[in-house]
């Protein structure tokens, strides 16, 4: 039985864009699929140094590095805050690849109250909070007005992991990079390349000088990076990003224009994902060809959640079978 999917985390639907698929063959016959040496080779393809300076540029940040995975940024980073003893502060819905290596840390509720107390430190001391942007399983986000107290704070360093985020939310699609910017907070941000942009690998982007440092590390030096071609579709792809940007927000509004209240979904009134707060409807839906997101993260023994996913390449139709059904 073929099922209409609302499922993943393609929110741009790229996978299935024939634009995109086309400048991905073209990667392939430049570059080969596949880049098995170290980036510390002497023969390394020059795109992944212009996708670094590319996402640099985007996420206003000096410089950036790009990994296999976004998991691998996070252990690296993860790696460089520990052995440089940062007073690390971590929001309790973290990938693990983030909470990994930390012998002491203060998990926290309370965004407001846990940086009110990091003001309040000398001025010397170096502290780094750790936040997701949107969690895409509760859809709890990051409340901006607080983050907007830290204006030139100087002792502290955000990282925000933004994998649901760029692509698809904030400053021309690239998260929450700008609002940061304009705020001017110390930041880091790290992000899984494999949601919104639908390619393989990681990017960890911050001062030169905090890069640099990952960079001498053998756990990036030892590790092969994803195939070069996503990277030349990447750069040559912002006017397909473009388009399936607005696809995209045209549909989330559609979905939400028609929803009712007994749908009993929560949502972001800028975001695809949908989660079921009422009772289940996974069953219900694949007896009628629609599968939605149903499992368990990041391990088998959280709660199970119901999501629906919208991506630009669902039709009006599409959207109406479900709010029908729903």
């Amino acid at each position: 039985m073929e099922y209409i999917d609302f499922t993943g985390t393609a929110y741009l639907g790229l996978p299935n864009n024939a634009a995109f698929m086309d400048l991905i063959y073209k990667g392939i016959e430049r570059y080969g699929i596949n880049f098995g040496g170290s980036r510390l080779n002497n023969a390394v393809p020059e795109i992944y140094n212009q996708a670094e300076k590319y996402f640099a540029s985007k996420l206003y940040c000096e410089d950036t590095l790009i990994t296999s995975s976004g998991t691998l940024a996070g252990v690296l980073l993860a790696g460089y805050l520990k052995k440089n003893n940062y007073n690390i502060f971590i929001s309790d819905d973290l990938h693990p690849a983030l909470m990994c290596n930390f012998n002491t840390y203060t998990r926290f509720n309370n965004l407001s109250q846990v940086l009110h107390g990091i003001r309040a430190k000398e001025v010397n001391t170096q502290n780094v909070v750790l936040l997701n942007t949107i969690n895409p399983v509760s859809l709890q986000t990051i409340d901006l007005d607080i983050l907007s107290k830290f204006r030139n704070v100087h002792n502290t360093i955000f990282v925000f992991d933004d994998s649901h985020g760029i692509g698809v939310r904030g400053d021309e699609n690239w998260g929450i990079a700008g609002y940061v910017k304009q705020r001017g907070l110390k930041y880091i941000i790290l992000s899984s390349l494999a949601k919104a942009f639908s390619l393989e690998g990681g990017v960890l982007a911050g001062e030169k000088i905090i890069i640099n440092s990952i960079k001498k590390e053998s756990l990036w030096g030892g590790a092969s990076p994803p195939p070069p071609f996503y990277f030349y579709a990447l750069i040559s792809g912002e006017d397909v990003y473009q388009k399936q940007m607005m696809k995209l927000k045209q549909n989330i509004r559609y979905f939400i224009d028609n929803l009712k209240p007994e749908n009993n979904l929560k949502y972001l009134d800028d975001y695809p994902v949908f989660i079921n707060t009422g009772k289940s409807i996974y069953r219900s839906l694949i007896n009628k060809g629609i599968r939605i997101s149903a499992f368990r993260y990041p391990t088998k023994n959280d709660p199970l959640t119901e999501r629906i996913v919208i991506n630009a390449n669902h039709s009006l139709r599409d959207l109406d079978l479900l709010l029908k059904k729903n």
